[in-house]
């Protein structure tokens, strides 16, 4: 076969693939709706995940530029999140030979004929560079802040998901609860979220007492089109 013949039938595939996949999309679309108004994602999210075939993959990149890709071993779904487990401790590169990782969602394409592979369209999801890795950071009282504001059921506003530092503050006299008080902030050019937690002295658990939420003028009037 010639290359551009080769070429030809790499952009028939590439085509074939975007079109079908296109269709298949649209069609599972109209099946997201309706939208929680406290989370602003579809209460089955996860039942059209599974019926899609949809995998997430691992690949695992060393200084010598071999690749190790680890296909997901189990996958559970929360009413806003996945966990997802590889196993592949034999086959992974030294800790201190890792460079990147890398991680895809594998959307599989079933034509439903014996001896035909299932193919697979790859998306990178995240990639973890080599400097992030190899830097030894001790961390502290840290945890994941995910928010996520809309206005209307369908209108996102802001979504937050970024590691935050939790700092004590000075006890307070409560009559609602009897514990810990703690703070959590986070800020950038939009918008500032203050949370405060009370951890229960005999359950230890944490509970949020106080949430304030800012947005600054100027991202509100580009998001609504005003002028306040």
């Amino acid at each position: 076969m010639m290359k551009n013949e080769e070429e030809s039938l790499g952009s028939w595939k590439q085509m074939y693939f975007s079109q079908k996949l296109s269709l298949d999309m649209k069609r599972w679309r109209s099946f997201l709706k309706p939208y929680s108004t406290h989370t602003d994602v579809t209460g089955q999210s996860a039942d059209i995940l599974r019926r899609l075939g949809v995998v997430w993959d691992l690949t695992v990149t060393d200084k010598s530029g071999h690749d190790c890709t680890l296909e997901m071993s189990w996958s559970k779904f929360f009413e806003t999140s996945i966990a997802v487990c590889w196993f592949g401790r034999d086959s992974l590169p030294n800790y201190e030979q890792i460079t990147t990782i890398q991680l895809h969602a594998i959307r599989r394409i079933d034509f439903s004929l014996p001896g035909v592979k299932t193919p697979g369209w790859r998306s990178l999801v995240a990639k973890l560079d080599v400097q992030l890795l190899n830097a030894k950071v001790i961390v502290e009282n840290c945890c994941i802040m995910s928010l996520t504001l809309t206005h209307m059921p369908t209108k996102l506003v802001v979504c937050i998901c970024t590691p935050v530092s939790m700092e004590q503050e000075k006890p307070t006299v409560s009559y609602d609860y009897d514990g810990d008080a703690f703070l959590i902030q986070h800020q950038d050019s939009n918008v500032q979220v203050k949370m405060q937690l009370v951890r229960t002295r005999e359950e230890r658990e944490f509970f949020l007492v106080g949430l304030n939420v800012y947005l600054s003028v100027d991202f509100v009037n580009k998001l609504f089109e005003r002028n306040y």
